[in-house]
């Protein structure tokens, strides 16, 4: 089974991004879920969530009542966004991608990524997008396509992340280490319409930006 999620959090949303929520191609078992605030970005689309979750305490706009909500106490142990990946997974979806985390308040934004994380540990596929950029968590390897972006930054997600081999950018790595201390993999760019990225042990952020 492969099912999509999209999840769409209470972050900013530039018109860059709503750009793209637009051009998102759903497929008829695709899964949309509001974090939250989440609704407020696409109340201006035409895109309708199949379920809005959280505490409601970033919620401006109003939901219809036609669109199911699960409202969740303010005190809890869990992020809105957390909530949502655990909603997805029991719908069975095993692909997220995660909408409206980038930008606004840093610690959202760092928790999106310890998000990918959360996912990872689930065995489900996961990314956050935005209208410039994606970001992935990898434990293994990954094939990116170019597609619009420029740079690709690979940045530790743990403290080492042994044997990175990059095949198809500019400055590629053949088995290299790299540790949070350093900038050896930031502001790499697409030497090819794709790239291979492939770690030995560790987590490893692959982050692909549009100039």
């Amino acid at each position: 089974m492969n099912r999509r999620a999209f999840i769409y959090a209470a972050g900013e949303y530039t018109q860059n991004d709503l750009k793209l929520y637009k051009r998102i191609k759903v497929k008829e078992d695709d899964l949309i879920i509001c974090a939250d605030g989440g609704y407020d970005a696409l109340y201006f689309t035409s895109i309708v969530p199949h379920v809005v979750i959280g505490d409601f305490d970033s919620l401006k706009m109003p939901v219809p009542k036609e669109i199911p909500t699960i409202k969740y106490p303010t005190s809890k142990d869990k992020t809105d966004l957390e909530i949502c990946i655990d909603y997805a997974l029991e719908q069975g979806c095993d692909t997220v991608f995660i909408l409206g985390a980038i930008g606004g308040r840093v610690d959202h934004t760092l928790g999106a990524f310890s998000a990918l994380n959360y996912a990872l540990e689930h065995n489900v596929d996961a990314m956050i997008l935005n209208g410039k950029s994606r970001v992935y968590l990898v434990d293994s390897e990954i094939e990116i396509p170019r597609e619009k972006f420029d740079y690709v930054s690979l940045i530790p997600c743990t403290e080492k992340v042994t044997g990175v081999y990059s095949l198809g950018l500019k400055y590629e790595l053949n088995g290299r280490d790299l540790v949070k201390s350093s900038s050896l993999g930031m502001s790499n760019e697409f030497y090819n319409n794709t790239a291979k990225i492939k770690i030995e042990s560790g987590l490893l952020y692959v982050i692909c930006t549009e100039e």
